[in-house]
């Protein structure tokens, strides 16, 4: 078992830190040992390996090195359903010395906002010792302390102690009274990482320097039990952040175990272990509305206009894998076929095959529902077929007019058939038999009324 911790500490240690583990059952031999040398990290992050998956007293000293423990620093009770934990040295404040947010003579309240969202006993050395497990103070909204018995106050000269509890910083599911934290930072990850203890139950910011970011989860059988990694994307310059399952591992979505989810900007995306499966605690984004088409006066977040463009499949991996390569092969054409025939760029294409495909153009364009066998619109199958503009089959009446009315030279002039029918005949004037016909009007295209929008595809 691997013990994970961060110690915290007022005052640099003057040496090594030394770090001695006793199980509860066998106190009296240390299990492990691990010595920090000289200069050590303040705050330090510190692991151990211990023999067994067992609750284990751990021990911190401040040690010259060699076989001399040194001096103690902390002990604390750590048990194997915890994942990490974080460790305070006690903080001392002089009442009356005007130093460290120590209170003045006659007070009633110590305030500190280094206190603030830490738990600890309280200990007054003076006239007479107090130490006291919560009865006898409240806790300050600030930070600190107030004292709460009837006539109690601080006087010039006492010494208090505060003495810090060791602080479980991942979720520990809890049998009863007590509590736990479920977020116990915040990590900025910009470049490509493989996720370890030092992440477990902190919110991790993914915000790359680069146009991509892969995000590897650690192996399913490596991570305690009920281990939570909340992810969010703000900032950065990634489209999508790629997040990866280790090994044979999967990510459990929409009943389906997949390798790879992909996080957008501004999206979030919470994870935790199971026995087989990452499980989705908690998702917020376009994970189930990629390749969702729309239209606005804005290209809104987490997408881009529908405009032919030619896009890297490492920037955009989930609109590539999610959606495009979820596509019919009847709604793919070639590069060749998409640049050299208008009626075609209302398809997708792979691009080179490799590094690249291109979405759809839809700009200038109406869209008519997919008749789908109902008859209206027959002979075509294919959802982003084009269809050019026409009007339906019509006549147009052409008013009678007599010789006698005007001397015209082209002529709609009635006669009679054989059999006394009426009829019209064109007879051509100066120009011939034949020749008469409309003016023009109207505009380049057949259109009705509409309002310019951008079409966009969500990402």
């Amino acid at each position: 078992m691997t013990i994970n911790f961060t110690l915290s500490m007022s005052v640099a240690p003057n040496g090594n830190i030394r770090i001695k583990t006793f199980e509860t059952t066998a106190l009296a031999l240390a299990d492990a040992t691990k010595d920090y040398v000289a200069p050590v990290a303040n705050p330090l992050i510190a692991t151990i390996d211990v023999p067994n998956a067992t609750p284990h007293i751990v021990n911190i000293y401040d040690s010259p090195g060699g076989t001399n423990d040194g001096t103690l620093l902390s002990s604390f009770l750590y048990d194997p359903s915890f994942n990490s934990v974080s460790v305070r040295d006690d903080k001392y404040y002089t009442v009356g010395s005007g130093t460290g947010n120590a209170p003045n003579d006659g007070d009633t309240a110590l305030v500190d906002p280094d206190l603030k969202g830490y738990d600890y006993d309280v200990e007054i050395r003076g006239t007479g010792t107090m130490m006291t497990d919560g009865s006898e103070v409240s806790i300050n909204a600030a930070g600190g302390f107030n004292l709460t018995a009837t006539g109690d106050k601080f006087y010039n000269g006492q010494i208090i102690i505060v003495h810090f509890h060791p602080q479980v910083t991942t979720y520990q599911p809890q049998t009863g009274g007590g509590s736990a934290k479920l977020i116990n930072g915040i990590i900025l990850i910009n470049a490509d990482t493989t996720l370890g203890p030092i992440h477990y139950n902190q919110m991790l910011n993914l915000a790359s320097t680069t146009s991509t970011l892969n995000i590897t989860l650690p192996a399913l059988n490596t991570v305690p039990s009920a281990t939570l990694f909340p992810m969010m994307a703000n900032g950065g310059n990634q489209v999508n952040a790629s997040i990866i399952a280790a090994g044979t591992d999967k990510i459990m979505w929409n009943g389906a175990g997949r390798q790879t989810m992909y996080l957008g900007k501004d999206e979030q995306l919470w994870l935790m272990n199971s026995t087989d499966y990452w499980q989705v605690v908690m998702s917020k984004g376009n994970f189930d509305k990629v390749g969702l088409q729309s239209w606005s006066d804005i290209v809104l977040p987490g997408t881009i206009a529908r405009n032919g463009s030619l896009l890297l499949r490492a920037t955009y991996p989930r609109l590539f894998n999610d959606y495009i390569l979820k596509l019919s092969s009847s709604n793919i054409v070639s590069e060749t076929t998409w640049n050299a025939d208008d009626t075609q760029k209302g398809f997708c294409t792979l691009g080179d095959g490799s590094t690249n495909f291109r979405i759809m153009d839809s700009r200038g364009l109406f869209v008519r529902a997919l008749d789908g066998s109902r008859g209206i619109d027959t002979g075509r199958a294919l959802s982003g077929s084009y269809q050019a503009d026409a009007f339906a089959q019509h006549s147009h009446p052409l008013a009678r007019k007599n010789a006698a009315n005007g001397a015209d030279t082209d002529q709609v002039k009635d006669y009679y058939s054989t059999g006394g029918n009426l009829g019209y005949s064109l007879v051509g004037g100066t120009g011939g038999s034949n020749r008469f016909v409309t003016g023009t009007t109207g505009d380049t295209e057949t259109r009705g009324k509409n309002e310019a929008k951008i079409p966009l595809i969500f990402i």
